[in-house]
């Protein structure tokens, strides 16, 4: 139901409902995993959604034409670095947790599970600084396990005029080491941490649980990645883990790195499709271990 304007002469296009705008790059990596032959990467990138994307592109384009494309295409393209001076954030008092609109009625969570987030400050608000028509989103601050600095934000909102749902992160943030990390106690103390593909998913998830004080919750916003994960078991030594991913092919594949990134291993886990057979496509799982890990 939105429209899309294509600039043939510039190779652009320009959605009119939501302002999106770019290229062809631009529109695929925004909705990649929408894509049918899209497939985690858990490879060493700076920013593994790029990795995602090219790959999709070049399952599109062929191989012929990947290559005579590879060099307007980079694999590594400049990206805006990251800095929370670029950032208005704000860190709402608990007692304001009524008043957190898109959490209590677009995500229908309970203001005491809100409230609950908010004291160990593991929901803000950030708005970046001098952009004209600049929103003020909700963040999840993402750190690497172990630092207390904030290097990207989950960022989630509604726009109930359009009708529609934003999810992104900070241009620049860090990606393939950080997580949103909620904990309920002194990392030495933790017996168990859940692991969900987003913030929201681990608040509603707290919601229906029995609560204790030792539970620790980690959101990979989407992306599971080496980086971060393997530093889970140093940080939480007493913890055990649990996995919290969506229940569909790319949650259960990440069920699976996840046991392998927790032993320290390194593997990638996709799935693919065969071409239709007399009618029926066949899907295939692929679990690659790294050279020199098993």
């Amino acid at each position: 139901d939105h429209s899309i304007v294509v600039n043939r002469i510039r190779n652009t296009y320009f959605c009119k409902q939501t302002g999106e705008r770019g290229t062809l790059f631009d529109f695929v990596k925004n909705r990649v995993r929408e894509f049918p032959s899209w497939k985690p990467c858990t490879g060493q990138n700076t920013d593994t959604i790029l990795a995602e994307t090219k790959y999709v592109l070049d399952d599109y384009l062929g191989q012929d034409s990947s290559q005579r494309l590879s060099a307007a295409l980079p694999v590594t393209p400049t990206l805006r670095s990251f800095s929370l001076a670029d950032y208005e954030i704000y860190f709402p008092h608990p007692e304001k947790a009524g008043r957190q609109q898109f959490l209590l009625e677009k995500r229908r969570l309970d203001v005491e599970t809100v409230k609950r987030f908010l004291e160990v400050k593991a929901i803000a608000h950030v708005k970046e600084k001098g952009k004209e028509y600049a929103y003020s989103n909700y963040g999840f601050p993402m750190r690497i396990p172990g630092s207390e600095k904030i290097v990207n934000f989950e960022l989630r909102n509604y726009n109930s005029k359009k009708g529609l749902s934003f999810k992104g992160f900070c241009p620049g943030g860090n990606k393939s080491e950080a997580l949103w990390m909620a904990l309920f106690a002194p990392a030495q103390e933790i017996t168990d941490v859940f692991v969900f593909e987003s913030a929201i998913d681990a608040m509603s998830f707290y919601e229906m649980t029995v609560h204790h004080q030792k539970m620790a919750f980690i959101s990979c916003g989407g992306y599971m990645t080496f980086g971060g994960i393997s530093k889970l078991p140093e940080l939480f030594p007493n913890a055990q883990f649990h996995s919290c991913c969506d229940n569909d092919t790319a949650g259960k594949l990440y069920d699976i790195m996840l046991a392998y990134y927790l032993q320290g291993i390194k593997v990638q886990a996709y799935e693919t499709e065969t071409k239709p057979t007399e009618g029926r496509k066949e899907k295939i799982i692929y679990i690659s271990p790294s050279e020199g890990n098993m």
